[in-house]
């Protein structure tokens, strides 16, 4: 009786972790936008990035993503000649700190977006964007 009642309280602790693992992998899904900026160790919040880079820097401030459990994502970028924005579609994976964002019509076009489970980080070269989750 004891061993089966251990054998159950196994069996129950496995399931609820392999349950909190598989969360994790799906918690990217929903729409990421722009929290603050990371430049040269400098946190800068949204409404400084102009102060310290200018309008154009500014302007990724419109960037969105939105990532569904499907495994589709529609990117949201700024239209730096416009002034608008483009909307883009892709697919993505999410990896060990990285979630890889591919065109699905071409797998081996892909692009590797830093991610720590709270935060997505994009390497502008020369400052950093940091997305978190609405």
């Amino acid at each position: 009786m004891k061993k089966r009642l251990v054998t159950a309280l196994v069996a129950i602790v496995m399931a609820v972790v392999l349950t909190a693992c598989g969360g994790k992998s799906n918690s990217v899904v929903g729409t990421w936008v722009v929290k603050e900026y990371n430049l040269d160790g400098e946190t800068v919040s949204k409404s400084k990035i102009q102060d310290y880079l200018g309008e154009m820097a500014a302007q990724n401030n419109d960037y969105e993503l939105v990532f569904t459990a499907s495994g589709n994502l529609v990117i949201t970028s700024p239209n730096f000649a416009t002034g608008g924005t483009n909307e883009d579609e892709a697919a993505y994976t999410v990896q060990e700190g990285n979630i890889e964002v591919y065109d699905p019509d071409d797998p081996t076009d892909f692009e590797l977006i830093e991610y720590d489970g709270e935060h997505i980080l994009i390497d502008m070269g020369g400052y950093t964007i940091i997305m978190e989750k609405e």
